[in-house]
């Protein structure tokens, strides 16, 4: 049975995601790395190509993820208002809640992390499917299809419906990962478990979720190597090698542009604190974001 600390804990993190911004940032944060998968793809096929390794990516999977999460979108859809009917989610987010508060009460004041999981499964979907869909073209091309063909395209409809049990556990990887849901390392859930024992989810009420986002920005900049997960990609070689590398190439590209449009103000942020400074910014026709 839960202890009152716990019920407290619960309504308070309940509490912090609960504004539309947390829930649009959520939304937005997925779709944005839904969106950059496929030209992680497209990079990292240059990069195979480059290297003229039989281990590489096809041409064809940049395209075959778009279809796989084009796909996705229905039976995302369906899962993202199961849970949303019923409250379970598919086991992601674990540390947001453990149904602390009974009843009614403790239903109604976990709806916005029913929201945030009913987000995060119609993402998960999306993007199983779609890193199935670029699995299998890449080996139906392996077995010498031709994709400008019917053939291929039943092949990869027949590999994605039977999936190889190696293949299955890239696709639930793909899933949470993609979806900031990977679960914690040893030294991620001894934290956790340091933070709950003395009662400083006050201070730091998730882990999780922050953890996955800071490692996968990193895995997007120069600091990559610093990441496990990057350098176990790099050791594996062949396609996850050049992903990883694509990863770090986009990222530290799209930041350097970014960093570069905001020196040059064409850019900008929320402007100056001060709220006089400010409203001289706007009056000499400086506008935020």
């Amino acid at each position: 049975k839960a202890t009152t600390w716990e019920k407290i804990v619960e309504a308070w993190k309940s509490g912090l995601v609960s504004g539309i911004i947390t829930q649009t940032a959520n939304a937005m944060g997925n779709t944005t790395f839904l969106a950059t998968r496929p030209l992680v793809d497209a990079v990292a096929v240059a990069i195979g190509a480059a290297r003229r390794d039989a281990d590489r990516m096809t041409a064809i999977e940049p395209l075959a993820r778009i279809t796989g999460n084009i796909h996705g979108v229905i039976d995302g859809s369906k899962a993202a208002f199961a849970v949303l009917r019923t409250g379970e989610g598919l086991g992601g987010k674990t540390e947001q809640h453990r149904k602390a508060i009974e009843g009614k009460v403790g239903e109604i004041i976990r709806t916005p992390f029913r929201a945030l999981s009913a987000a995060d499964a119609f993402f998960r979907i999306s993007n199983e499917r779609g890193e199935a869909f670029a699995l299998a073209s890449r080996e139906a091309v392996k077995e010498g299809y031709n994709p400008a063909t019917r053939e291929f395209r039943e092949r990869v409809a027949e590999i994605v419906a039977n999936p190889t049990d190696a293949m299955i556990d890239q696709i639930e990887t793909a899933g949470a990962r993609f979806t900031f849901n990977m679960p914690l390392g040893d030294k991620g859930k001894a934290i956790q478990s340091t933070i709950k024992a003395l009662h400083l989810e006050w201070a730091v009420p998730f882990v999780q979720t922050p953890a996955n986002v800071a490692k996968e920005m990193l895995r997007l900049t120069p600091a990559a190597p610093i990441i496990k997960e990057w350098r176990d990609a790099i050791a594996k070689g062949g396609a996850e090698k050049d992903k990883a590398i694509a990863e770090m190439a986009m990222g530290s590209a799209v930041g350097a542009t970014v960093f570069a449009f905001a020196l040059s103000k064409n850019i900008s942020g929320q402007g100056d604190p001060d709220p006089k400074k400010r409203a001289a910014q706007m009056a000499s026709g400086w506008q935020p974001y």
